[in-house]
């Protein structure tokens, strides 16, 4: 088997560590995929995808939350018409701005696209610490941000990132919660920047290059956990 030395940067594709045991996902089969098989198959970042699924301990399904934000910031990533953005919320210390910050932030870098007045946006974009009305500011986010527009492949994603408890409000559909008011523990902690040291940043990019649209569009995936 080839090994492929790779590093995440805005100009790296990222590519399976081992070229023979690349592993694809449809968005059909990440539908119906367990989690356990996902980290099986990406050992690297399994504790990443922990954290991940730990951000969406206090939704209805976690298991299913977690694999429907797998596949929306896959879509981002390759720059899918966006249909919703996404929010984790609630308790303090509970591992969102490792998640966002620390692990996303490197894997998409400066990847920039061309909005429709030529200018360039990047993929995804990070707005921290909403505070009051959670809904009314993030709508404000949101307007307030160039050519964010659903169904505007040209927009950017947003990620909001807040410690309040955002109730579900079945109106609005234009944000995914991801809630958890637990804090993160040590060991998983340590297992993620573990992985962040070693090859987990570049096994997690791998991953989310591998799953791949059915259509060209992510599919809506604009439920309320």
């Amino acid at each position: 088997m080839t090994q492929t030395q790779i590093s995440v940067s805005s100009s790296t594709e990222p590519v399976a560590i081992n070229e023979d045991d690349r592993v694809h996902f449809s968005i059909a089969q990440m539908q119906s995929t367990r989690l356990a098989e996902v980290k099986a198959a990406f050992p690297a970042c399994q504790n990443i995808l922990s954290l991940l699924q730990h951000l969406h301990s206090d939704c209805a399904d976690p298991e299913a939350a977690t694999i429907c934000t797998l596949e929306w910031i896959a879509g981002a990533l390759r720059a899918a018409p966006i249909q919703t953005h996404i929010a984790f919320c609630d308790g303090q210390g509970a591992g969102k701005t490792l998640f966002t910050q620390v692990i996303l932030k490197p894997i998409f870098g400066n990847k920039t696209r061309l909005d429709i007045n030529g200018a360039y946006l990047p993929y995804l974009q990070f707005i921290d610490e909403l505070q009051g009305d959670f809904y009314k500011q993030m709508e404000e986010k949101i307007l307030a941000t160039p050519n964010t527009k659903f169904y505007d492949g040209k927009a950017s994603a947003l990620i909001f990132q807040t410690n309040l408890h955002i109730p579900p409000c079945p109106s609005n559909r234009i944000v995914r919660i991801a809630r958890c008011k637990t804090p993160l523990p040590y060991d998983l902690f340590s297992e993620v920047m573990s992985e962040i040291e070693g090859k987990g940043l570049m096994t997690f990019a791998d991953l989310l290059h591998q799953i791949r649209p059915d259509t060209l569009p992510l599919p809506n995936l604009n439920a309320i956990y």
